[in-house]
């Protein structure tokens, strides 16, 4: 049965992956050349270290190089299809845009090394607290985004509120203390998501213009 599923997938699509005896996997292209009706000639070539090449290099393209985060290659590649799945499953998708309260004071005392750190460090917290179906995209400088799915916005606010104040209370390597605004956006059905951003984006506004360190929806 699956010589015959792979005779349905083109040429360089026919991949499989077996273990050897260490139970590792390894990747191979196969060739089937039909002998006679009730034989089959099957040709596998191992292709383990060129997938693993490939799949590094995807790994780097779609993540920020320093906090691992995703990047905004990995949005502009995936949106449509996290979109499309929060619809089917009946959810909400949300939109959480948040930055580092007073980073460029961080690195002006600290420095940039210093600053680095924090970025992954934030990075490496929020994943922590974040959901496995969740998306943290670094969007640039000190600023995130977290693509979030709920049952109403109520439970985005709580999330964030949540992430707000594992940051507030966590200690940081050299700075030690550190806060975080966040502002809060509904993607509505047919919406260009770019606009969604942009109203979190001026949530995030409000939130720093009202003190800082706050939720704002």
């Amino acid at each position: 049965d699956w010589i015959n599923e792979l005779l349905k997938l083109p040429g360089r699509q026919r991949i499989v992956s077996m273990q050897d005896k260490s139970m590792v996997l390894h990747a191979f292209t196969v060739s089937i050349s039909q002998y006679d009706n009730k034989l089959w000639i099957l040709n596998f070539s191992d292709i383990t270290d060129s997938m693993a090449e490939k799949l590094q290099l995807k790994h780097q393209v779609i993540h920020d190089p320093l906090t691992n985060a995703y990047n905004r290659a990995y949005f502009n590649e995936t949106i449509s299809s996290i979109l499309e799945s929060h619809r089917n499953e009946n959810k909400q998708t949300n939109i959480i845009f948040f930055d580092i309260d007073h980073f460029k004071q961080v690195n002006d005392t600290y420095g940039h090394k210093v600053g680095d750190s924090i970025l992954v460090g934030i990075v490496n917290l929020v994943t922590k607290n974040i959901r496995e179906k969740d998306y943290l995209i670094r969007w640039g400088g000190e600023e995130f985004i977290i693509i979030t799915s709920s049952e109403s916005p109520k439970d985005s606010y709580k999330q964030a509120e949540y992430i707000r104040s594992i940051i507030e209370e966590h200690d940081f390597e050299d700075v030690k203390k550190l806060t975080c605004s966040f502002g809060l956006a509904a993607h509505q059905y047919g919406e260009d998501i770019n606009n969604t951003i942009k109203n979190a984006d001026d949530k995030l506004y409000e939130a720093k213009s009202s003190g800082r360190n706050k939720v704002a929806e």
